[in-house]
């Protein structure tokens, strides 16, 4: 199967495309996304419930308040 797909005119740029987007997710992650990956560790490792009060009661220096934005929000 994989020989006859090989030799379709489209499946250079499918290869190359699947390429480009596996080099560029790791290291084009947007921001945004840490905070929900975060969250769910807090969640689901360390039993909190309210990440942002946890956040709140960090001190201002610490770089999980300055990654996260919580000055924003409180």
């Amino acid at each position: 199967m994989f020989k006859s797909l090989s030799k379709k005119w489209w499946f250079k740029f499918l290869f190359v495309g699947v390429l480009i987007r596996l080099v560029l997710m790791p290291i084009t992650l947007h921001p945004d996304l840490w905070g929900h990956s975060s969250t769910a560790y807090f969640f689901a490792y360390e039993g909190r419930l309210d990440v942002y009060n946890y956040f709140a009661k960090l001190p201002p220096d610490n770089p999980l308040v300055k990654s996260m934005g919580v000055n924003d929000i409180f």
